[in-house]
């Protein structure tokens, strides 16, 4: 498991301090029988009178971890994402939210804003081609004529996610899972003798 954290850093006039903890989290990964992913989570302590410190908040405090780590703002979308650097369960959920965002879910009510949660799931934004996307009363994304078209549009975006999943976890030095080393095939004893009598007759 490749997993870093951060030196403490005091704020609030020393009252308050975070540390940041960040990688690709193997452990959880085998233990559950899934792929590797990426986790950034953070703690914040008080002071104690007594000059201490006490646990006050962690998990995903992304918007803290934002605001005193602008080195890791990078790496916090990609927080949840597992190898090969595709979002979980990306086309199901980019398609569900979409057509909330388009109106044409047969689920009723969103129970919270579709246009976050489309973007959300499908890491909208860090590609190029994502600023083409335009809200209003009628949703625009290039590509994207009817709600079915989602779906190709989403697997287009594969390549280029996988690429950036892969400059991320080398730019924050996240490691990985190993890759499967591939067998040498052992030569067959039909081809061993073919090539001994080939060997024989240069001989003569």
């Amino acid at each position: 498991m490749t997993m870093h954290t951060t030196d403490w850093k005091e704020f609030a006039g020393g009252k308050k301090r975070i540390r940041a903890t960040y990688g690709m989290d193997e452990g959880f990964a085998k233990r559950n029988n899934q792929a590797p992913h990426i986790t950034v989570t953070g703690e914040i302590e008080t002071k104690t009178r007594g000059g201490g410190w006490r646990e006050d908040s962690g998990g995903m405090i992304h918007p803290e971890i934002s605001r005193h780590f602008p080195n890791l703002r990078p790496l916090l979308r990609w927080h949840l994402v597992a190898e090969p650097g595709v979002p979980m369960h990306y086309l199901a959920n980019g398609q569900y939210w979409w057509e909330f965002v388009m109106g044409t879910s047969k689920f009723g009510e969103p129970s919270t804003d579709p246009v976050g949660a489309f973007k959300s799931t499908v890491l909208y934004g860090l590609l190029p081609g994502d600023k083409k996307l335009t809200f209003g009363r009628s949703p625009q994304l290039d590509g994207v004529a009817a709600p079915e078209d989602i779906r190709p549009w989403l697997k287009k975006r594969l390549p280029t996610l996988r690429r950036q999943f892969g400059a991320i976890v080398r730019k924050y030095d996240l490691g990985g899972a190993p890759k499967r080393k591939t067998a040498k095939k052992k030569p067959t004893v039909g081809s061993s003798r073919s090539s001994l009598r080939q060997s024989i007759r240069r001989d003569k």
